[in-house]
């Protein structure tokens, strides 16, 4: 932490900070331009930018490459953002079956209980 107490240091990290954001933000729209259904650029942009996911697009990402957890889990990320239950358990499920085959996924979750849908409250234990 080489910036801690250094006058004007936190201003020029900040602005860095910013300028990585904005160049990430161009590269995420070419990406998109490029490839609508771009299951890298859909995820950089949901979870690292904390965008809303488009429920088209991801629906059109798990046609494009329904192997990839990551399209599964940004189609439930965007039916849970919409309440809507129809499809979400599916797309939960194809997450955690693709995931567990990844080795670069580690699955902290518990497959004796299923998860519940995005409408109905988690019931205290």
């Amino acid at each position: 932490l080489a910036i801690a107490g250094r006058p004007g240091r936190l201003a020029i990290a900040a602005r860095a900070r910013d300028e990585l954001i904005a160049q990430s933000m161009v590269e995420l729209a070419e990406a998109r331009r490029q490839e609508p259904t771009n299951v890298q650029a859909q995820a950089v942009a949901a979870w690292l930018l904390n965008e809303s996911v488009d429920l088209n697009q991801a629906r059109a990402a798990t046609r494009k490459q329904p192997k990839d957890w990551r399209a599964w889990l940004l189609l439930a990320q965007a039916l849970g953002s919409g309440h809507i239950t129809e499809g979400w358990q599916v797309a939960i499920d194809n997450t955690l079956e693709l995931a567990a085959q990844d080795p670069s996924v580690a699955l902290s979750i518990s497959v004796h209980s299923p998860l519940p849908p995005p409408t109905s409250p988690i019931a205290p234990r």
